[in-house]
């Protein structure tokens, strides 16, 4: 689904969710967390590539009885060296490499603790290396997410995610391409509504352009979610 498409089915379930009648009767939630994160894997050669940096994730959350929505987004820069992803040249000089990436998630809770849920995926990273390069990635995936209380103030938590989509590179054909991904973590809240949440979290991706490449992405990460 193009990129266009996905962000008007996002805006319209957004719209709907705050409109007066369904405000009533929906909890939301937001949230900001810091990934201290290493993105590393190959280029269809035989070198690797790895570079490390902070990224900022924002999110958004709505429960209506036993229905959830959301809508996540990670945005961060890495400076790669010598090899360096979707290139096949090394290079001893530094490129910057702009990456965001956003899920829009519906889902039911089927348990008390564990939910299911589907994820409308997009992701894309530029960087200016002999000219302007891009790499785009749009696909869906199937998920779960669970969480168990321990006492009054703890509970842990984690989620799972596969997808499978398209992705798009500046001067290559379109390709398919694999998604998955996992957290775990714990929470403390401190009330009812401020929770302090610490956790891991990796994502592997696979593109077959001309080469296949695999690419992983892990990061520990905090964060402050605070129910409305």
């Amino acid at each position: 689904m193009p990129l266009k498409y996905q962000l008007c089915v996002c805006l319209a379930s957004l719209v709907w969710l705050a409109s007066p009648a369904m405000a009533a009767k929906v909890r939301y939630g937001a949230g900001i967390d810091l990934h201290a994160s290493t993105w590393s894997g190959n280029s269809g050669g035989k070198d690797d590539f790895s570079a490390s940096r902070g990224q900022l994730g924002l999110q958004v959350q709505a429960h209506l009885n036993r229905w959830i929505g959301g809508l996540a987004l990670l945005a961060g820069s890495y400076n790669f060296a010598d090899v360096k992803p979707n290139t096949d040249q090394p290079s001893a000089k530094a490129t910057r490499y702009d990456r965001v990436e956003w899920d829009f998630i519906v889902g039911y809770q089927v348990w008390r603790y564990v939910a299911l849920y589907g994820d409308l995926k997009a992701m894309g990273y530029a960087w200016h290396d002999n000219g302007d390069n891009k790499v785009n990635y749009t696909g869906l995936g199937l998920g779960a997410q669970w969480h168990y209380p321990l006492g009054t103030r703890w509970t842990v938590y984690g989620n799972v995610v596969v997808a499978s989509g398209s992705a798009a590179m500046t001067g290559v054909d379109d390709a398919l391409a694999k998604a998955n991904g996992f957290v775990i973590g714990g929470a403390y809240r401190f009330d009812h509504r401020l929770s302090l949440l610490a956790g891991i979290k990796q994502q592997g991706m696979k593109f077959n352009f001309d080469q296949s490449q695999e690419h992983q992405v892990g990061a520990l990460v905090l964060g402050v979610h605070f129910l409305f």
